[in-house]
């Protein structure tokens, strides 16, 4: 009659999870089969079948996990929020190809040796905010993760969050030192200290190392930080107090976390270094050095809110590539240099602190960000005796205007001919004689610039050879300027409306303000509007070449933007062939 009972109760517990198994959504994306079954109000784990490969339990009642060998191929596994007392080692034996399991949020208290060292593909594990585990349940639930792939062990809050502050020792963690650890998250747990030696046999690989939210105390263990070589993100934030943690949760919590049978009593585990606290020392100011030895590879620094006091000259990082730190909200009443090694540093939060000694020109050369607000540098300034601060910023106003200078003076000509163009947009020059052509098609074929000496050049050589012989509309300025129009807007307009500008360089030229203006807008003209310095063309004189080309002409001289006027006149002819044909092209 028993065996009857209890194979009714058997069969009745199977058909309800049948039934609760068809209130779930299913999606089928590629090859994957995803089981949604959140805030169902389950009791038990639903029958599915062997297609599934993603399944969310969370979030319902569920107190007794099996999962038989239907699911198979079930990779992730959400079943947070529900009310699992005790996990056993057949809870998930069936699950070889689990990668990502979550069981936070669950009430957890017992945990079976080994229950997930046989998942071989899990790569995931999070089993926080479960707080009567205690960290006395670390070493059942770390036991066989060498033999699986994890890469992310969360373990947040598994102690109750009031109490006396907890100590983690060698054997809570000595199971994940073999593992390819890379994210391991101890934060909120009342954490007070580490057994020496246990931050230097974790795991190589480890990246990213959070233990905020604690009440961490100092001692030797900070120093075997520098040990994880391979760390890039270490956050100690937020100590002594717990962020976000309203007072009644923390007073009216029922919380009683497992006990470790190992200790006797606390005095065994606080290590000889604590020390009483001395009220005459409050009001002594501490004049030392800070040398922080970090991991080479860290990148990423959170102290922010540890209450911790420091009055030092000198606060001196050793990583070669930290590049974000972040002190604020803490009691740092003395700030000197960073010489982080290469100083590669951009982002240094130290707001909300009592600094009174800022970073010092030489340092902070890649800085982006810095966040020095709420301090009292007024003190600082008023005893800036040596005037590095005045020096400083004396040094930085005249770098400043010589860079700015620098900047100016090599690209004067370009911002003249912005100007110019602005003006031009805005219609500030409504003589029509300074229109720009609006097509491709230009009123003249080159413009001549040249100096007065080489008038009668332009008036016996260049205008035949051209005009009369070539049949080229050339611009010439005491030919054709109109009278009352001012010489830029003269210049401007005959550079804009002629195809090409060509120089007839002499030493005169050279020499003359207006045709340097001439020509250095020409140059303007022809990489800002016509895209090429195929728009200047210069004609050299035989003074100019004979003794070399000068130096503000090399960089046309470079693109071959110029001709040399020949001495003999045998080449007369070959020299105005060549010139016509570089109008055309």
């Amino acid at each position: 009659m028993v065996i009857w009972n209890i194979l009714l109760i058997t069969v009745g517990i199977v058909d309800v999870a049948y039934s609760v198994s068809s209130n779930c959504s299913w999606t089928k994306q590629n090859k994957e089969v995803k089981v949604n079954c959140s805030g169902r109000d389950l009791r038990w784990v639903p029958k599915l079948n062997d297609s599934v490969t993603y399944l969310d339990l969370s979030h319902n009642s569920i107190n007794i996990v099996l999962f038989d060998s239907t699911l198979k191929n079930l990779q992730f596994l959400d079943i947070s929020w529900n009310h699992i007392r005790h996990i056993e080692i057949s809870s998930f034996s069936s699950l070889t190809k689990l990668r990502f399991l979550d069981l936070s949020h669950c009430d957890i208290r017992d945990v079976d040796e080994a229950i997930f060292g046989g998942l071989n593909s899990l790569r995931y594990l999070n089993i926080s905010y479960n707080r009567e585990l205690g960290f006395v349940s670390l070493p059942n639930i770390t036991y066989g993760l060498d033999n699986t792939k994890i890469l992310s062990l969360n373990l947040n809050a598994i102690n109750c969050a009031t109490g006396m502050g907890t100590i983690i020792n060698i054997r809570h963690l000595r199971n994940i030192r073999n593992t390819n650890l890379t994210e391991l998250f101890l934060t909120n747990n009342r954490i007070e200290l580490f057994q020496q030696g246990v931050i230097s046999t974790l795991p190589k690989t480890i990246e990213v190392f959070s233990i905020a939210e604690n009440k961490l105390s100092n001692g030797p263990y900070f120093l075997e930080i520098h040990s994880m070589s391979n760390l890039r993100v270490f956050n100690m934030s937020f100590q002594r107090h717990f962020a976000g943690m309203s007072f009644l949760s923390t007073v009216v919590s029922f919380c009683q976390e497992k006990v470790d049978s190992h200790v006797q009593n606390r005095d065994q585990n606080v290590d000889s270094y604590v020390q009483n606290h001395d009220p005459k020392t409050d009001n002594k100011k501490l004049n030392y050095n800070i040398s922080i030895t970090l991991p080479p590879n860290l990148e990423f620094l959170d102290l922010q809110s540890n209450r911790g006091y420091a009055n030092t000259v000198n606060f001196t990082f050793h990583a070669a590539k930290l590049k974000h730190a972040y002190l604020q909200n803490n009691f740092v009443v003395s700030f000197g240099n960073i010489e982080a090694k290469n100083n590669i540093i951009e982002t240094l939060d130290v707001s909300n602190n009592y600094c009174h000694r800022a970073l010092r020109p030489e340092d902070g050369q890649h800085l982006k960000h810095y966040n020095l607000s709420f301090n009292d540098l007024g003190q600082d300034l008023e005893q800036d005796t040596e005037g590095w601060y005045i020096g400083g910023a004396a040094f930085l106003a005249i770098l400043s205007s010589v860079i700015l200078g620098v900047i100016l003076v090599r690209n004067k000509w370009k911002i003249r001919y912005l100007i110019y163009k602005g003006k031009q947009r805005l219609r500030f020059n409504v003589t029509s004689y300074n229109q720009v052509p609006t097509s491709a098609h230009y009123d003249y074929d080159a413009f001549i610039s040249y100096s007065g000496r080489e008038l009668m050049f332009v008036l016996k050589e260049v205008i035949p050879r051209l005009e009369v012989n070539c049949n080229r509309t050339l611009l010439i300025r005491d030919r054709d300027y109109l009278p009352g129009i001012p010489k830029v807007d003269s210049i401007m307009s005959s550079l804009q409306e002629s195809k090409r500008t060509i120089c007839i360089v002499s030493k005169k030229y050279l020499e003359s303000k207006w045709r340097d203006y001439e020509l250095n807008m020409a140059r303007v003209e022809g990489i800002k509007d016509r895209g090429t310095l195929d728009y200047v063309i210069l004609i050299l004189l035989p003074e100019v070449y004979s003794s070399g080309y000068p130096c503000k002409i090399m960089d046309l001289v470079r693109k071959d933007r110029y001709i040399e006027y020949p001495k003999e006149s045998c080449a007369f002819d070959d020299f105005w062939d060549r010139l016509n044909r570089m109008i055309e092209d």
